[in-house]
């Protein structure tokens, strides 16, 4: 086609003219947060705060002094004030000696460009009002109308921002003192919408978060979220991390004391975090009221500037990369900038070879260390990641070096490619199935699952009371409520009022799970009764806020960050009795509960896991299973790391969703073909607790080790279920069985978590083991005391570099190959082990 002079100026035109179309942003959030944050602002990735004003003058407690000793009226202040300063004394009056008579705006320069910052932000004005420039407005207004008038806004504060902007002029505008009033008293969108469009800095200035209440994390331009704001994953929004290197105070303190500041390494280690999950690092000092930077600071300000004048390549204007840190070896975080990583390490070695697994190299792969230009010798890894010979490392008093690792270019461009194209999946089987399964959940192996309830309460027969009492009718729990417990004074007693006596005065912080070395754990959020364990909006029936005169609070819903069981239908709810009796050709049940509770429960506590359940009267196109998923892997705030289950409707077990638990306790006999859980109760006879329960009922170690064994042999998860009590506390049996997990697992622990099933899973020449494998290492574990000395394994095959090792024990065994397959080890003295199970450590055989 040929294109004529005409269009050919038509064309032209329209791109003159776009470069005249400025963009104008409206007072609203949705239009300023839709600004593009300026560019330097993420290369700079290092900047320096300044906490300096009236409260440098008694430079006492923190700079809230003036708050601490009038509005919370602080003891120590109070005396501190009552014996060093005259009756009457305001603070007002400490002004006068805010006179900075060493002041030296040079030397505060060369100290700040010394320490490699490439920003500074100045406390212009703190909470106390006062100005650190000649405000025409007067500095000690005070607004107490409730918020429902605005004098102190525009009387103070709006004058005294156009002010400061218009007469210096400033690159960041770091807001602060806003949570008090929502940003509609503050004005903030007005003013933020004149920075961006009409200011002098319009085009460059980058603003923070703090704008007005509920603002943090959601608005404005980057986020800070709070002081000293540690995020565990790469938000994926521009962030900052302010830290005072004094962490008792950002003010400047008399008597601060060298235990309570940061050293160099922990400010470099901090750093460094911060800028590999994509963050900047803003780190404060507290100058005196004479004007003079504390030695003690400028002597770590000077620190970091000499590891940034080696290592800066590694920090400024660099990304993160697909992996953060790891530590194979030594702590290491990961940095990149185009087609070079960087591998800091904040530890020295100690030794000539560093490892790291997470890179994967080519024959064009240079690694250089930087500060010295030589290329270091390296060598791949079987699979993935590198060994390096290092040098000797030069003295670093900052505790950290930096590996320079180029011509990753194949694998970085498939990634910045990749990072184009996200997946979405639609709402069907065939597209949800083809998710990969989230690896975090198959190296963790073992998890455990929490009963706990309102059928906590009667604590009799099983989790399952209501239904067994007026929906069976079973004789059994019909005579235990007609014999009226000493508890029950009501003649016509319902379920609904045992909610009262669901407390937890004795305190369960299942937080406190994590000490039995077990890294995931969940909770049922909502069993087959109508009853949640949190706050739902759209419930019904019955939520635990509406409980008793204590309810479990924050510190039961902790364990939901981490895993969360939902049941999808209840037993008795109107809602759904009725679908069920439309032959499920309506979904009122699901439409008004089931999925406003799941969005909230996922929204609100952001699980890592949903274990649905109580599916299997409907078909998944009644529970909108498809739907809830797409969304869940699509746009859910833990799209990319939530796993689910199987349970999703009648039809779905073992063959659609995440992994597959397939039916409660199940037990494959060889190892499914896709990832797969059991799900077992320490109580074989109920999963929440009864008061009734027996020891011959209970699990005894040697049979949950054993359990877990042959599962993760398999190549399974197991899910270990026990049952709080209504009071609120793991029963002592439950505790001594959960604590010897972790005993066992403290010792043998790496033949379970990160494993792999081997090409052997079991065998039984002398007693029965279990194998597992991890990388070039297979561990043989006995669930049974040979009582013998030597110990004959005949899947395995050995070579003359063969180490066998029994874990817990560093010494190696010796060992005889057997004439076609197979060894005998001669064992040790076994330690003893209430679990009735050790471990071989085979490295090298086939």
């Amino acid at each position: 086609m040929q294109v004529t002079r005409s269009q050919m100026l038509q064309f032209l035109c329209l791109l003159f003219c776009a470069s005249f179309i400025e963009t104008r942003y409206t007072p609203d959030w949705a239009s300023l947060d839709s600004r593009p944050l300026p560019e330097w602002y993420d290369e700079v990735k290092f900047g320096i705060f300044v906490h300096w004003g009236v409260f440098s003058v008694p430079a006492f407690g923190s700079e809230w002094f003036w708050w601490n000793w009038k509005g919370a009226e602080n003891p120590a202040y109070v005396q501190f004030m009552s014996k060093n300063y005259p009756p009457g004394f305001s603070y007002a009056d400490f002004a006068p000696d805010f006179h900075a008579q060493f002041f030296d705006p040079d030397e505060w320069a060369d100290i700040f460009e010394a320490s490699g910052a490439k920003y500074v932000v100045l406390t212009s004005k703190h909470h106390e009002g006062f100005t650190n420039w000649g405000s025409p407005n007067s500095w000690n207004w005070n607004s107490q109308a409730g918020f429902k008038t605005q004098e102190f806004v525009e009387k103070k504060v709006m004058p005294e921002l156009h002010n400061l902007v218009n007469r210096y002029k400033p690159d960041l505008i770091w807001s602060d003192g806003d949570w008090e009033a929502p940003d509609t008293y503050w004005n903030s969108t007005g003013f933020l919408a004149w920075l961006y469009n009409d200011s002098p800095v319009k085009d460059v200035v980058v603003t923070n978060d703090r704008w007005g209440a509920g603002c943090y994390c959601k608005h404005g331009g980057y986020y800070n979220c709070a002081d000293k704001y540690t995020p565990e994953q790469p938000p994926k929004h521009k962030w900052e991390k302010c830290q005072s290197m004094d962490t008792v105070s950002w003010g400047y303190r008399r008597n601060m004391k060298l235990s309570d500041l940061m050293d160099l390494p922990t400010i470099i280690k901090d750093l460094v975090y911060v800028v590999a999950l994509g963050g900047n690092y803003l780190l404060n000092v507290g100058p005196t009221a004479d004007g003079t930077i504390a030695p003690v600071f400028e002597e770590r300000l000077r620190g970091i500037g000499a590891w940034l004048k080696v290592n800066g390549e590694a920090i400024y204007a660099t990304k993160p990369w697909r992996v953060q840190a790891e530590n194979a070896t030594v702590p290491v975080w990961y940095t990149s900038k185009n087609s070079t990583v960087y591998a800091i390490f904040t530890s020295n070695p100690m030794k000539s070879a560093l490892m790291l697994s997470a890179p994967r190299t080519s024959s064009s792969t240079v690694v250089t260390l930087l500060g010295n230009p030589k290329p270091l010798k390296w060598a791949p890894l079987h699979s993935t990641g590198i060994i390096i010979l290092l040098p000797d490392l030069p003295l670093s008093p900052a505790e950290a070096w930096t590996l320079k690792l180029d011509w990753m270019l194949q694998f970085l461009c498939l990634l910045f490619c990749a990072s184009f194209i996200e997946t979405r999946y639609t709402p069907d089987w065939a597209s949800l199935d083809s998710r990969p399964l989230p690896e975090w959940y198959d190296e963790v192996k073992f998890g455990i699952f929490v009963h706990w309830g309102v059928f906590s309460v009667p604590a009799f027969g099983s989790e399952w009371f209501w239904w067994n009492w007026k929906g069976a009718e079973n004789p059994a729990y019909v005579q235990f409520m007609s014999k009226k417990p000493a508890w029950i004074q009501l003649p016509a007693w319902s379920f609904f009022q045992l909610i009262s006596m669901l407390t937890s005065d004795m305190g369960l912080h299942l937080i406190s799970m994590r000490s039995f070395l077990i890294p995931t754990s969940g909770l049922i959020s909502s069993r087959l009764l109508e009853q949640n364990m949190w706050s739902s909006h759209p419930n019904t029936t019955k939520a635990l806020q509406t409980g008793g005169p204590r309810t479990p609070g924050t510190g039961i819903l902790l364990i939901l960050d981490l895993t969360g069981i939902f049941s999808l239908y209840e037993w008795f709810n109107p809602l759904y009795l009725s679908d069920k009796q439309s032959g499920f050709k309506t979904q009122e049940f699901v439409e008004r509960k089931v999925m406003p509770e799941l969005h909230n429960l996922v929204n609100r506590y952001k699980p890592d896991l949903i274990w649905s359940d109580g599916d299997w009267e409907a078909p998944d196109t009644y529970w909108n299973s498809t739907g809830f998923l797409a969304w869940l892997y699509n746009d859910s705030p833990v799209k990319d790391v939530v796993v689910t289950n199987d349970r999703w409707g009648a039809g779905c077990y073992c063959k659609h969703g995440g992994y597959y638990n397939c039916a409660d306790k199940y037990t494959p006999e060889q190892p499914p073909k896709h990832k797969w859980e059991k799900c077992q109760s320490v109580d074989t006879l109920s999963w929440g607790y009864r008061r009734n329960i027996k020891l011959s009922d209970l699990m005894d170690l040697p049979t949950i080790i054993k359990d877990m064994v042959y599962v993760v042999a398999l190549g399974g998860n197991y899910l270990l279920n026990v049952g709080p009590t209504a009071d609120g506390t793991i029963a002592p049996v439950f505790e001594e069985r959960l604590r010897g997990i972790g005993a066992w697992m403290k010792v043998n622990g790496e033949a379970i978590y990160a494993t792999k099933p081997w090409r052997v899973q079991a065998e039984n020449a002398t007693v029965p083991v279990w194998y597992t494998s991890k990388h070039s290492t297979v561990y043989a574990i006995f669930t049974s005391n040979p009582m013998q000395t030597t110990f004959m394994l005949s899947a395995p095959k050995t070579s003359y570099n063969t180490v066998v090792t029994l874990l817990g024990n560093p010494e190696p065994l010796k060992w005889a190959p057997l004439e076609t397959s197979g060894f005998i080890v001669v064992l040790p003295d076994l330690p003893f082990s209430p679990a009735e199970a050790w471990t071989l450590k085979l490295d090298k055989v086939a």
